[in-house]
């Protein structure tokens, strides 16, 4: 499961960031989590309360596999470097109108509308979460041209299992896939507005305030 920003030429479609939370790649409390698609620590986060959980996805199961534990309430992580600033353009994808996001998802948000994953993606960015109160998720986009958080065809869950959620746009076509099935395509088309707000697990970050709005869920391999 991977998160690509496919750009327009002389760029090519490469892996930005991917976060996995096994055992060595991750620390809970105050803690950093990495990004194992760099080396530079230009996309590490920081984890704020949450857990690291042997409960993972039978997929990826494995010796020294975790998942990340947000349930526990006021829980979230930051892509923003272990407290700093944190390199975070790469994720606007504005250059060629290109995204796929990907997350293992278990438990729903405690709340309608709140983010798996996220940058901004209320005024401006991008967001997978669930689509209202709904027992469906959405790929929210802000300023392309199709409607900002369409209604995919199919629940996720049911819980407590866990699915497995991507996002994908590429100038043409917005689309959603769960565990593999194709939910949601609809055209879709234009810049997809940039945010300087930081990617968020289980939050979102608005005119870069971190939101009080915790998903309370259990994500995976987020990419």
């Amino acid at each position: 499961s991977v998160l690509t920003l496919t750009v327009e030429t002389p760029y090519e479609p490469r892996l930005v960031g991917f976060w996995n939370f096994n055992e060595g790649n991750a620390e809970p409390g105050a803690g950093g989590v990495l990004d194992l698609a760099t080396d530079d620590g230009s996309h590490d986060g920081t984890m704020t309360g949450g857990i690291l959980s042997t409960d993972v996805p039978e997929e990826l199961a494995g010796a020294g596999a975790r998942s990340l534990d947000l349930t526990g309430g006021g829980s979230h992580v930051i892509i923003d470097t272990f407290s700093g600033g944190a390199d975070d353009d790469d994720f606007d994808a504005i250059k060629a109108q290109a995204l796929s996001v990907s997350v293992w998802v278990k438990g729903w948000p405690a709340g309608n509308w709140l983010p798996f994953v996220s940058k901004n993606g209320e005024a401006n960015g991008w967001q997978i979460r669930r689509q209202g109160g709904n027992n469906t998720g959405t790929f929210t986009l802000r300023g392309t041209s199709a409607e900002d958080d369409p209604q995919t065809v199919s629940d996720i869950g049911p819980n407590p299992d866990w699915s497995h959620l991507v996002g994908t746009y590429d100038g043409l076509t917005r689309k959603m896939f769960v565990d593999g099935v194709e939910v949601l395509s609809v055209a879709d088309s234009g810049d997809i507005s940039p945010s300087t707000d930081l990617v968020m697990f289980g939050n979102r970050m608005l005119s870069g305030v971190v939101q009080p709005v915790h998903s309370n869920v259990q994500p995976d391999d987020i990419g």
